[in-house]
């Protein structure tokens, strides 16, 4: 690219000093078009319905091959793994505890219509597991987190476990550091997070 500036008069030292600038500031702009934008920032909005690239992916009802009809065989998929991983999970009413240990930073994405709210959330881990006949607070969790580096966002947990005395239950339970939710309020008797 070239600019040629037609003059009938000298410039001065910072007239020739803004053309300069401008030059440049139009050759940057020319040439910033071409550069692959979507490498240089991740997205600020991905789909709730199509599971990131690379992302493990848990499906209920006719998995794929590859695929895992539950999120404890994700999690167990994991095993022997390095880096950062996604689960992507289908939506369903998956009724099994979760365990989560995972040694590299791991983020778990329920499918939804509206990934930056709750509100449409289609994926729900649930369990109906008391405190007393688990062994303790993790124990009965429907989610028990142990690691660092870890995101959940649009699932829901629900711990269904008695409603009178001495029912004590937890949706969820999270140990480490680096954690982030977006959850749909966790639903529990006595005590719904354990952070």
């Amino acid at each position: 690219m070239s600019i040629t500036i037609l003059t009938s008069k000298s410039r001065t030292p910072s007239e020739c000093y803004f053309f300069i600038l401008l030059w440049l500031a139009l050759f940057a702009g020319s040439h910033a078009l071409v550069l692959p934008t979507a490498i240089l920032a991740p997205r600020a909005n991905p789909s709730g319905t199509i599971p990131p690239r690379g992302a493990i992916i848990v499906r209920q009802k006719n998995p794929l091959p590859g695929e895992h009809p539950t999120i404890p065989d994700a999690i167990r998929s994991l095993r022997g793994t390095t880096g950062p991983k996604t689960i992507f999970i289908y939506p369903g009413n998956y009724n099994l505890g979760v365990y989560i240990s995972y040694g590299h930073p791991l983020t778990i994405q329920g499918f939804t219509q509206a990934p930056n709210t709750y509100a449409q959330n289609q994926v729900t881990v649930s369990v109906a597991t008391g405190r007393v006949e688990s062994g303790g607070d993790p124990e009965s969790s429907a989610i028990w987190i142990q690691q660092n580096d870890f995101k959940m966002f649009n699932v829901n947990v629900v711990n269904n476990y008695g409603t009178g005395t001495d029912t004590q239950a937890v949706a969820v339970t999270a140990q480490g550091e680096r954690h982030g939710k977006l959850l749909r309020p966790c639903l529990a008797h006595h005590h719904s997070t354990r952070f």
